[in-house]
């Protein structure tokens, strides 16, 4: 029996989903960090990569994946990562379904190549007419399908990056590239860059992104009022939608790893439960209905 699988490849996290024995969607997701090694790792075009949970911003010799052509060029080990730790054999993959964003679409076909034939391991890999590519952000579109009843017609899905925001008008319950806005430095980079600013007034001390995301993840009470902070950015994203997007709207959905700081602050918002898997299990859902 040949299998589906949902990936979601992002500059932050690398989500994945899949059905289990049971039947039941299995989701996890890795840091997109690699780490230069020796040993208990993969040799990928004459260099050797190490992925692993234990990795972090500050290990020696990591790689961070920050910006499209990173994406590109690391993202074949990634694959063949998670292959490997669900012992896949290719011949039993029906399809990737694999998410990309809108930023990057015109890199699409440049993509598709990279991932679709390379070698690691010594291994020539061969997953042509296995790939579907899949708009990030529409991803979330059918598993809002699977989860709500009575969804208007017309309809937001606001997909929150790490550094971008992705507007995604659904229209007569449809997807147009055409209705698609993406504003750069809107994702939770503005959370972090009000944090960040917080610890410098509080404490005179200079600290970067991934020591704000840090902090953001360890929700340390004495030291900040996350809450509040996210009830902020909260009523600072819905503002801008809705002067932007002119109150159109019945409902705007928000998925994305971005969407665990938003609190719903009305009727109109609907925030997913496990909204950064939104994508990979609409991935996995789309695949399997192809």
């Amino acid at each position: 029996m040949k299998n589906n699988f949902g990936i979601d490849i992002g500059l932050k996290n690398i989500k994945t989903s899949l059905r289990n024995k049971e039947g039941k969607i299995k989701s996890s997701k890795i840091n997109s960090l690699l780490l230069i090694s020796t040993k208990d790792s993969f040799l990928f075009e004459g260099k050797r990569y190490k992925i692993d949970k234990n990795i972090n911003h500050n290990s020696n010799g990591v790689i961070k994946l920050e910006k499209y052509s990173d994406l590109e060029k690391y993202s074949p080990i990634f694959i063949w990562n998670f292959i490997k730790e669900n012992n896949i054999n290719i011949e039993d993959i029906n399809y990737l379904s694999i998410g990309l964003s809108f930023a990057y679409l015109k890199e699409a076909d440049s993509f598709l190549k990279r991932i679709s034939k390379f070698k690691i391991d010594n291994l020539d890999i061969d997953l042509t007419k296995k790939i579907i590519l899949i708009p990030q952000g529409v991803g979330a579109k059918y598993t809002i399908e699977r989860i709500y009843k009575n969804i208007p017609k017309n309809y937001l899905i606001i997909d929150i990056g790490l550094y971008n925001l992705d507007i995604i008008k659904v229209i007569n319950n449809n997807v147009n590239p055409n209705n698609i806005i993406i504003k750069e430095g809107f994702g939770t980079i503005k959370l972090l860059r009000n944090i960040q600013e917080f610890i410098y007034i509080k404490l005179k001390k200079q600290i970067n992104i991934f020591e704000a995301n840090d902090i953001l993840l360890k929700n340390d009470k004495d030291l900040i009022d996350l809450e509040k902070m996210m009830e902020e950015y909260s009523n600072y994203l819905y503002d801008f939608l809705e002067i932007l997007l002119k109150n159109k709207y019945q409902k705007i959905f928000f998925v994305g790893g971005g969407a665990y700081y938003m609190k719903k602050i009305n009727e109109k918002m609907e925030i997913l439960k496990k909204s950064e898997y939104s994508n990979s299990i609409g991935n996995l859902i789309k695949a399997e209905e192809i």
